[in-house]
């Protein structure tokens, strides 16, 4: 399989964002729980629950 240079571009421009989207992704995903999980934290310390 004969691969162009704009292939082997293509190749190596996916092989270095794929790793960076990742990392937002789960750097994304992990500020969202977080929060989420915070909020679900204070809800339940806050003194009309207890």
């Amino acid at each position: 399989m004969h691969i162009g240079k704009t292939d082997r571009f293509i190749l190596v421009v996916i092989a270095v964002l794929a790793p960076l989207l990742i990392i937002a992704m789960i750097h994304f995903l992990n500020r969202n729980v977080k929060s989420v999980y915070d909020n679900v934290l204070t809800e339940q310390l806050s003194p009309e629950v207890l």
